[in-house]
């Protein structure tokens, strides 16, 4: 039983001959007529008998009118909706981001999805990088954007853009030395184990500076708080430090002296077929911010 006997079936049932069943599905008149014999050889049963009126559903065929019909509907329906899928009206995507991705690229990126395509739903969950690679690995999230490099080999990464972290301190730190400030200040530091804090603490031993760490956070707006607070010193993306230092909330040393540099990237599963939405996300990212781009701070 397949979806062409089906709709033949129903063609005769609604035309009441086989003649005008083949031109409504153009085809033959044998290639129908083979078609009932063979559902109802599957069967085992008679599914048309003639009369007057030509072909008409015996009982058993009017039984399997009723499903043939809701079968096709359905398969309509699917058809249907696979091709607003691909037209892209309609569409969802589960997409993870860390804080700093969340922050750089997940509003403008999401804004113009929108605008291209207003019917894809769009569901954003913020977590660590490493939180991120084992959502991607699960299925939790169809994309992830995190702070790479991310070492796994079921994952593949695509950069996107690099932003520069620097060293702040409360206020009145202006005019200190680096060094005796991070011996003497207690130190805001990103969460063991995550990307961020790898790349800082070797620029860190790098430039042979040791620091007092007395918390550890991973959230760059809650720990530009802190310092503006005088609870400690840090090191924050250029993005978070930008208006407190600007507003004279918080000091911040120039890059010359020390900065780190990190990228963001987009985390997808290798080899994975992504559906509509997510490969239009994809592309809007990839025009946004192309490779000549993604050298700078």
């Amino acid at each position: 039983m397949d979806l062409d006997q089906l709709a033949s079936l129903v063609a005769v049932a609604e035309t009441g001959g086989i003649s005008a069943a083949a031109r409504r599905r153009h085809l033959s008149q044998p290639a129908v007529s083979l078609q009932i014999k063979a559902l109802e050889g599957e069967l085992g049963t008679p599914l048309l008998r003639r009369d007057v009126r030509g072909a008409v559903p015996t009982r058993a065929g009017t039984a399997l009118l009723a499903h043939a019909r809701r079968v096709l509907l359905t398969v309509r329906a699917a058809r249907a909706e696979m091709e607003e899928l691909r037209g892209l009206a309609r569409g969802s995507l589960v997409l993870g981001a860390t804080d700093a991705a969340a922050t750089l690229i997940v509003p403008d990126a999401c804004l113009a999805l929108r605008q291209s395509y207003p019917g894809i739903e769009v569901a954003v969950d913020v977590d660590s990088t490493a939180g991120l690679a084992a959502g991607v690995r699960s299925g939790r999230f169809d994309l992830a954007l995190g702070t790479l490099p991310v070492e796994d080999p079921e994952l593949e990464s695509r950069p996107l853009v690099r932003e520069r972290l620097g060293l702040v301190a409360p206020a009145g730190a202006k005019g200190t030395p680096l060094a005796g400030l991070l011996r003497r200040e207690p130190f805001i530091a990103y969460p063991r184990g995550s990307v961020t804090r790898r790349l800082v603490d070797r620029a860190l031993e790098r430039a042979g500076l040791s620091t007092r760490i007395m918390m550890e956070i991973g959230r760059p707006s809650v720990m530009a708080r802190l310092v503006q607070a005088g609870l400690g010193v840090s090191i924050l993306p250029e993005t978070t430090s930008e208006a407190p230092h600007r507003e004279g909330r918080i000091h911040r040393f120039g890059f010359r002296r020390f900065s780190v540099r990190r990228e963001l990237g987009l985390l997808v599963l290798r080899g994975r077929e992504l559906d509509p939405a997510a490969r239009a996300f994809v592309a809007l990212l990839e025009e946004r911010y192309p490779a000549a781009e993604r050298g700078g701070a």
